[in-house]
């Protein structure tokens, strides 16, 4: 953690060579990159709290300014219903407006989750923090790519979104497998199981939020209307 830490801070945000071949590295053999860089190769990649701050922002201002996760909600007939607007089409809008920072501030919570299933494999927490710093941080960029065809074909909203979701879960459970070097069915199971765990504890930790901003009344400083 300590090297992790000084790695971060010893240097400004600049762009160097070392961030794209970051994201060519985590396009093609994510698992195995990343698990060189924790073995010493510290060249091979851009360093992991600098990346995840400089994608996050490019894609938290694309996010928040654009709507990008913002999808109409369909009207429903439960929407006549104050408390099912409250609890479940409120919150959905708010967790889809803020979609980015809430993936960035749940990273935490998908390190405890791997840490957690695949503890007996003996890496350590910081390890794990490391590696999902740069999984998210690379589906992040993604966004990026994303954003264009979001733009061109509004319409194809929802359908984009739908497949960029699809994108980053079979995303998670190729690197997990790859990072812990177990390909095989164990490997699928347990990387399935942390990510569905993680999304759950992430969905609980969002609407907790959500409700704690509402009672506060701090929503309306965030441009959000139910």
């Amino acid at each position: 953690m300590k090297t992790l830490l000084g790695e971060s801070f010893e240097s400004s945000l600049d762009i160097e060579t070392g961030l794209f071949g970051t994201l060519r590295e985590l396009a093609i053999r994510p698992g195995q990159a990343i698990r060189g860089y924790i073995d010493g190769k510290r060249l091979s990649l851009y360093v992991p709290a600098k990346f995840l701050l400089l994608v996050g922002a490019v894609t938290t201002i694309l996010s928040i300014r654009y709507g990008i996760f913002k999808v109409a909600q369909e009207n429903n007939f439960f929407e006549d219903w104050h408390w099912y607007k409250m609890h479940f089409v409120g919150f959905w809008d708010f967790a889809n407006e803020y979609s980015t920072l809430i993936n960035i501030i749940a990273i935490p919570i998908y390190t405890f989750s791997t840490w957690l299933f695949f503890k007996p494999i003996g890496d350590n927490f910081s390890e794990h923090l490391v590696m999902n710093i740069y999984v998210t941080a690379q589906q992040l960029a993604l966004i990026v790519i994303m954003f264009p065809f979001l733009q061109l074909f509004p319409d194809a909203k929802a359908a984009i979104i739908t497949v960029y979701t699809v994108i980053v879960l079979l995303y998670n459970i190729w690197v997990y497998t790859t990072f812990f070097r177990m390909k095989n069915w164990m490997g699928v199971s347990l990387s399935i199981m942390a990510t569905a765990y993680a999304q759950l504890c992430t969905i609980i930790m969002t609407h907790l939020t959500f409700l704690a901003l509402d009672m506060l009344n701090l929503l309306p400083y965030l441009e959000f209307e139910l």
